[in-house]
């Protein structure tokens, strides 16, 4: 027979798995490169990042790089369900150079910051979708990072 002490220890273990869970709209790609994002404006605590169509955003991405490069590229790409937008060529007059986002050259086993501005244009698709952020350099990824987001059109 099922006491109130055995419910008891469920619900306590529940809630100690429960807080243990990080709620945030920011996800790692796999890389493990990634040791702190920041989107002004989206709280840690929040599911989704909410972006205003027609506003800006400011992306702060700290990393540790797997790779020395001269030179590095910014992708961004929207993942709507099954569908692929990459915004990068999308977005007219995107700045792709990622060296205006961070110090290059790039060194192996340094920290450095990237810091970009995200114009949220009319490219950027509706309702929820995961933006993939990328710097690659010299054919690797130095970094990639997944946000979930939520446009607010109106």
């Amino acid at each position: 027979m099922f006491k109130l002490s055995h419910l008891a220890v469920l619900l306590t273990i529940a809630v100690t798995v429960y807080s243990q869970v990080d709620i945030n709209p920011y996800r790692d790609c796999g890389y493990h490169d990634v040791t702190n994002v920041e989107i002004v404006g989206c709280p840690r605590a929040a599911q989704r990042c909410t972006l205003d169509r027609g506003g800006e955003k400011i992306l702060n991405i700290t990393y540790d790089s797997e790779y020395s490069v001269e030179k590095a590229q910014i992708t961004l790409i929207a993942h709507v369900g099954k569908e692929e937008i990459d915004l990068s060529h999308e977005i007219p007059g995107f700045q792709r150079d990622g060296c205006k986002a961070t110090t290059c050259p790039i060194k192996y086993g340094e920290e450095a910051v990237f810091s970009d501005t995200l114009k949220i244009g009319d490219r950027y698709p509706s309702g929820d979708f995961e933006l993939q952020v990328l710097l690659i350099g010299d054919n690797n990824v130095i970094f990639c990072n997944v946000i979930l987001c939520h446009m607010n059109d109106g």
